[in-house]
């Protein structure tokens, strides 16, 4: 379930850069800048009452990941289990609550909690030929949007595909990742609150892998974990827009694409992000922690430097130039990193580890279907992203004989004006997913790390 985690990620980051933008460039080096938060759920835009949406409807083809020469289908090699299973069929439900916390609550941007419903097909089929992977993961998620959200975005539908191999030696099975594809859709809420809509943001994205990374060795063994790997390129479009056809207020700027080069230290790079005013921007994180944005169709830009020790604390060194290039500011910023310290090392980290068998599901497991021999699977997960986000995220996994039986997962994003320090706001999201049914899928599969 991991996949959920990333594509949420993913369909957050846009809108919010987009915001981002338009307070960056708003402030010309006032020092309120909100800087760059991928991570977000919403931002502070005027607050209004969003248009409740339903199941999203638009259809969207999603752009080819780039080819590979996919691995030769899987032949029995002993024992060894067979994890991938072409024809199978796994439903669930499951449920999304947002709790958005401002610093500063007022009238025009008050705290706030929007839930959702949603039921998910994941089918596993042979890829076609020409894929980066012999096996595509199919996974459809449709939302119900049962309490709408006052600002940020709220996604309707998610449809993804995972590309994956499977080789077997002996009695074990190594499962690993190649590539992804998405078609995502959200409530954009904040194009919204600017005037007219409801608007529907589609992202449109693809993702490669720079090594295809081991998801799991089966049959797992307790104490045994993956890491992550960040290593990949990544590349997205994105069109907001209502039913009409008609796109947001000139006034509300929003990203259009983006490419991207994500490293294994946490660092990246973006050469370029567009944005609906014409703006390109290019972005970069160093593993220090160091970072600059700049655009490229003005002097507009921000530089965040490596933490300085002053009177036995760290203050970060800002500096902001406005977009005619007549002004620099400079500003001391409290450390709000992790332990008011130096950035960590790497900047983001993901691991996954087998906890062992559970003698029965948790509360939050709510229409799970029974099923024997549960084994807990737990994901711990940090990035920091220097230009204003923390985010922390826990997540157990119950799985049976390869089959995900539930996920409960809890992610907290804390934002942070870069320029002064001070938290903005405390955006926490709870998930939850229970299987309802199986089809075409073998019952003696040996325990699957994670549903992918």
């Amino acid at each position: 379930m991991r996949k959920h985690s990333f594509q949420a990620r993913r369909v957050r980051h846009a809108a919010v850069f987009a915001a981002a933008y338009t307070a960056f460039a708003a402030t010309g080096c006032s020092g309120s800048s909100g800087g760059v938060t991928p991570h977000v759920t919403s931002t502070a835009a005027p607050q209004g009452t969003a248009t409740p949406q339903t199941t999203a409807t638009p259809q969207v083809t999603a752009t080819p990941v780039p080819t590979a020469t996919p691995a030769a289908s899987p032949t029995a090699s002993g024992s060894a289990p067979t994890i991938l299973v072409a024809g199978a069929k796994h439903t669930f439900t499951g449920s999304e609550t947002t709790s958005v916390v401002y610093a500063a609550p007022s009238p025009g941007q008050a705290n706030f909690t929007a839930t959702s419903t949603f039921t998910d097909t994941t089918t596993f089929s042979l890829a076609p030929s020409g894929s980066p992977a012999t096996y595509d993961v199919n996974e459809k998620l449709a939302y119900t949007v049962t309490q709408p959200a006052k600002a940020g975005l709220q996604t309707l539908s998610l449809d993804t595909d995972v590309y994956e191999n499977q080789t077997m030696s002996g009695n074990s099975t190594t499962v690993s990742e190649t590539a992804y594809k998405d078609v995502i859709t959200a409530n954009d809420v904040d194009a919204g609150n600017a005037g007219g809509g409801p608007y529907t943001l589609t992202t449109n994205d693809t993702s490669s892998y720079t090594t295809p990374f081991t998801v799991g060795v089966y049959p797992l063994q307790t104490g045994s974990s993956v890491t992550e790997p960040l290593a990949r390129t990544f590349a997205a479009t994105f069109t907001d827009e209502a039913a009409s056809g008609a796109t947001p207020p000139p006034s509300y700027e929003y990203e259009t694409s983006e490419n991207s080069t994500y490293n294994n230290d946490g660092s990246f790079s973006i050469t370029p992000r567009k944005y609906s005013n014409g703006a390109i921007r290019d972005i970069e994180e160093s593993s220090n922690g160091s970072a600059h944005q700049a655009n490229t169709t003005s002097s507009l830009a921000e530089t965040i430097g490596v933490p300085v020790s002053s009177s036995g604390s760290f203050e970060i060194p800002v500096s902001e130039t406005n977009s005619s290039g007549t002004n620099t500011a400079t500003f001391k910023a409290a450390d709000w990193y992790p332990g008011a310290a130096l950035p960590p090392s790497p900047l983001e980290s993901e691991i996954f580890t087998v906890k062992g068998p559970a003698a029965s599901l948790p509360a939050g497991c709510i229409g799970a279907i029974s099923e024997p021999n549960l084994v807990e699977i737990d994901e711990a997960h940090t990035d920091l992203n220097v230009f204003g986000t923390y985010e922390t995220e826990s997540e157990q996994l119950f799985d049976s004989n390869g089959i995900t039986v539930c996920v409960l997962r809890t992610t907290t994003t804390k934002d942070y004006a870069p320029t002064t320090g001070t938290l903005t706001q405390t955006t926490t999201e709870n998930f939850a997913e229970a299987l309802t049914s199986v089809t075409g899928q073998q019952t003696d599969r040996a325990t699957h790390f994670a549903k992918r």
